[in-house]
């Protein structure tokens, strides 16, 4: 009986590692780039930071439960800032950089993160993100205009998702604030005011499905000569993928029923 258990087990493990070789891709990427360039002139810079008075900072973390993951931040204080993470494993991985700057008065904040699920047949979901944002504050005008640029990208891909649950999003965030907290920013071109910053964001849910974008919008504006302004910028990418929950199951349960005939007409 022993040894007929132990033939069992071995085929229950053979069969559960061809379904998983013939299940297919679960794959699933995101992709977000966000280039904020402010063009004017500022006399003083007095500090980096990100929002809540934090520093800016980068995040990349990929997994099921537990899940791993990887951080960078710079404190608030003077720059040039940076930053970058990645982390990765088998069937997932995520990474995010930025770096921030103001070469000869004129600020630039440049990030991109992405997050990628690749080749998984689990019972349990897989996802990669990463995110970063930060920005520059304060700066001193010493000019009647600034035009804030924003270079753009974003890319989300459930092309190979053939999954029940999968989803994959890219997120741009944009503010150029005045020494009130006002949003010197108007809604247009897929940014919409998500309440004091500028949001534009890609989603997707359904496997099968891809999506992607670029372009650069700008905005220009009068400010105050000698008026204290900031700048901030975010972007996420992120991508998740659940395998159909009943493929690698089946496939080994269907060939332990036949293994249970054939003993049942040995015996017979």
């Amino acid at each position: 009986m022993m040894k007929h258990l132990t033939l069992f087990m071995a085929a229950f493990a053979l069969l559960a590692a061809t379904a998983q070789v013939e299940a297919g891709l679960y794959a699933a990427s995101a992709d977000a780039g966000n280039e904020v360039t402010v063009t004017g002139s500022f006399s003083t810079i007095s500090h980096y930071k990100a929002q809540n008075n934090q520093g800016i900072g980068s995040w990349s973390g990929i997994g099921d439960n537990p899940y791993d993951e990887h951080s960078a931040s710079h404190p608030e204080g003077a720059g040039p800032i940076n930053l970058s993470t990645s982390v990765s494993d088998a069937v997932s991985s995520a990474s995010s950089t930025i770096t921030a700057d103001a070469p000869g008065g004129n600020p630039t904040i440049d990030i991109d993160s992405s997050g990628d699920v690749h080749d998984y047949v689990d019972a349990d979901g897989r996802w990669g993100m990463g995110f970063s944002g930060g920005g520059i504050n304060w700066l001193e005008a010493d000019c009647d205009s600034v035009t804030v640029t924003c270079d753009w990208s974003y890319a989300v891909d459930l092309a190979n998702a053939d999954a029940s649950d999968c989803e994959a999003y890219a997120i741009l965030y944009l503010a150029f604030w005045d020494g009130g907290g006002s949003l010197l920013l108007d809604a247009k071109e897929g940014f919409v005011d998500a309440g004091g910053y500028l949001e534009k964001e890609v989603r997707i849910t359904t496997a099968g499905t891809s999506d992607s974008g670029s372009g650069s919008t700008s905005w220009t504006f009068n400010v105050t000569d000698g008026g204290w302004y900031s700048v901030w910028a975010e972007a996420d990418a992120m991508a998740y993928t659940m395998p159909e929950p009943a493929t690698l199951s089946l496939l080994a349960l269907g060939g332990v029923g036949m293994w249970l005939k054939r003993r049942r007409r040995r015996a017979a």
